[in-house]
């Protein structure tokens, strides 16, 4: 994948695209859902999805915040460029 779209840099392509949503779909189950699913036998993978989902969620406002708490901008153009990247790649 990293070869098909050199462009979008690695690490920005496992936020947005290669996100755990993306794998579950593909059929890529994370070992942690298996460990919580045997721990407590209602846990789906939906309900997975949707906790690591908000997670990152909040991480990226966090993340948000502590920048504006320094007085830097978190969008700048360079960024924007990055995720509009990320998203076509994900049309793709």
């Amino acid at each position: 994948m990293i070869h098909k779209h050199p462009s979008v840099r690695k690490a920005y392509k496992m936020c947005y695209k290669w996100n755990i949503e993306f794998f579950c779909k593909i059929g890529l189950i994370p070992s942690a859902w298996y460990y919580l699913k045997d721990m407590y036998p209602t846990y789906t993978i939906e309900y997975y999805i949707s906790k690591q989902t908000e997670k990152n969620r909040l991480t990226t406002l966090r993340h948000i915040q502590k920048a504006e708490e320094k007085g830097l901008e978190y969008y700048t153009e360079y960024r924007k460029e990055k995720i509009a990247n990320a998203k076509t790649a994900l049309a793709i």
